[in-house]
């Protein structure tokens, strides 16, 4: 496996890839949301010796994606702050790298397509990891990203029993607990503006809003952050074990619909 480790891993970020969870927080997103970013990666036109980008690549599976489209003459770099559950064995044009987007250098002008889903969101500095991204774009080249608003989508559904009062409470604690550690709640309605602000050129953006039952890929997501989670939710008292555990049994029961948070993906080219 080809690999280049820059920094170690932060450790002021709420869901560590260290975590006995994360596999689990991966593999949810991954069945909730890779066909639609396959689908806007390919709107890029992404093909046979481009190099690729995926920043924060979690579990690999955008990171094998892109190295399936570009081939043997093609790169991808697949970085995240702790790399441990990228296997690049699978692909000779998968390079590893952990790093860290706002701290650690990228080659400028070195990539035809740049991604990165649900990261920036996370992170205080975010508008000086926006700039490294642009700035590794060649010029042509393709931003792509994908983030959430938790501002704009409820996650109640229509009936206001005990059980949907706790996904409420739960998952409100959890969107504090992320804003104290520097999320915006609002990053994903300001990613066309911010792309233009770039200088970016031909904008496109697009929001999903997805509906979940309990048991499925959704409910497996919550479930892992607040799992997760759970001793810093409790530790500031913004949920208490008991309200935690039965969020998790009601995550857990097929009758229990919720929304997820609005998904904003938005590409955009560097002239």
């Amino acid at each position: 496996m080809n690999r280049t480790d820059f920094t170690e891993p932060r450790s002021d970020y709420v869901l560590e890839n260290a975590a006995p969870q994360a596999e689990r927080r991966f593999t949810a997103l991954e069945d909730l949301y890779d066909e639609e970013t396959f689908a806007n990666l390919g709107g890029t036109g992404v093909g046979p010796g481009w190099r690729c980008l995926e920043v924060g690549a979690g579990g690999g599976s955008v990171a094998r994606w892109m190295g399936e489209r570009v081939g043997p003459q093609g790169y991808v770099l697949a970085t995240d702050l702790d790399p441990r559950h990228v296997d690049a064995a699978q692909s000779p044009v998968i390079e590893v790298r952990r790093h860290d987007v706002v701290h650690d250098p990228l080659p400028e002008s070195g990539f035809d397509l740049v991604h990165a889903r649900l990261v920036l969101v996370h992170l205080p500095e975010r508008a000086t990891a926006l700039k490294q991204l642009v700035a590794a774009l060649r010029p042509g080249g393709w931003l792509t990203m994908e983030e959430f608003d938790l501002q704009m989508a409820p996650v109640s559904t229509e009936r206001r029993d005990a059980g949907e009062r706790v996904l409420d409470d739960v998952t409100g604690a959890f969107v504090r607990l992320l804003e104290l550690r520097g999320v915006d709640q609002s990053y994903g309605r300001a990613l066309p503006r911010l792309f233009a602000e770039a200088g970016l050129v031909q904008i496109e953006a697009v929001g999903r809003v997805t509906f979940a039952r309990g048991g499925s890929p959704g409910a497996r997501l919550y479930r892992a952050n607040i799992e997760q989670t759970r001793d810093q939710l409790v530790e500031a008292g913004l949920a208490t074990a008991e309200e935690v555990e039965r969020y998790c049994d009601r995550l857990a029961d097929p009758e229990a619909m919720f929304t997820l948070p609005v998904l904003v993906a938005v590409r955009g080219r560097r002239p």
